[in-house]
């Protein structure tokens, strides 16, 4: 069962990106493992974060496919930033690595 994910990307409002990130979406299990991710540059690699102006918004579209064996209907989306050299995950203002944007209930009947 294919699941599409959009998510408009908001540059930090506080500074510039210097650096290249690769964004992250990850859907986890109600134990917080993994069962679903896309990885990629943003905008299909079109707008690297170096590119991206104080404040712009910007549409960011990850596709991703749900595994058959999925351990629950219910799950949680995440997306962070990680340096694309470096590997290193960037931490937001809250302090957390990931940023949760949604809870998820998958019905298979």
């Amino acid at each position: 069962m294919p699941v599409v994910f959009e998510a408009g990307a908001v540059a930090p409002a506080h500074a510039k990106i210097e650096e290249a990130y690769t964004v992250f979406v990850h859907l986890l299990d109600e134990e917080g493992h993994i069962v679903a991710q896309h990885d990629g540059w943003p905008v299909d690699g079109m707008r690297p974060t170096f590119t991206w102006e104080q404040g712009e918004e910007l549409l960011d579209v990850h596709r991703f496919t749900l595994p058959r064996d999925l351990p629950s209907e219910r799950a949680t989306l995440v997306v962070g930033l990680y340096h694309s050299e470096m590997l290193t995950r960037q931490t937001f203002d809250h302090g957390h690595e990931t940023i949760h944007l949604a809870d998820v209930t998958f019905d298979f009947d």
